[in-house]
């Protein structure tokens, strides 16, 4: 499936046109696509005619479940999101202080087409984050940071 036809954001604000963000699920409002129960998923930020239903995922929900899935919800719980919609784009800021307790995320990586996931400790360089992956310089860092043993929660 593909798309013909095509509107600038200018275009869309002059018709005071709706926008969804991508992943939005749409559905129809009437006809035999309505009994057919057919349903599309928008893959980029979309405007439609008034024969589509739009149910726009609840973003902060979303992120929220994939931050506990990445570290867990102790530290998911500290983290605060602030959303805002700026000249019709999405935005979200999480703002990460530093933690009290060394954690450790769970990150994925493709490789050849499949994915694996892994735990991997972070620490912030100067203004920038690195992966410490040497078991030793962890437990150093660890040591040191917070005086514990060097395991991460």
């Amino acid at each position: 499936m593909f798309c013909e036809n095509w509107a600038s954001a200018a275009t869309a604000y002059a018709l005071r046109a709706v926008s969804v963000p991508a992943g939005s699920v749409l559905l129809p409002k009437l006809g035999a696509a309505l009994l057919n129960n057919a349903r599309r998923l928008t893959t980029r930020r979309s405007v439609f005619d008034n024969n589509v239903l739009a149910v726009v995922p609840n973003f902060q929900l979303r992120l929220t479940q994939l931050l506990i899935s990445a570290v867990g919800e102790t530290v998911a719980s500290t983290l605060p999101l602030q959303l805002r919609t700026v000249d019709e784009a999405d935005l979200c800021r999480v703002h990460v202080p530093p933690s009290d307790i060394p954690v450790e995320a769970t990150v994925a990586a493709d490789k050849g087409g499949q994915t694996t996931k892994r735990s991997a400790f972070y620490v912030r360089i100067g203004n920038g984050t690195r992966e410490i992956v040497d078991d030793a310089e962890r437990a150093k860092y660890v040591a040191g940071r917070f005086g514990l043993d060097g395991r991460a929660a």
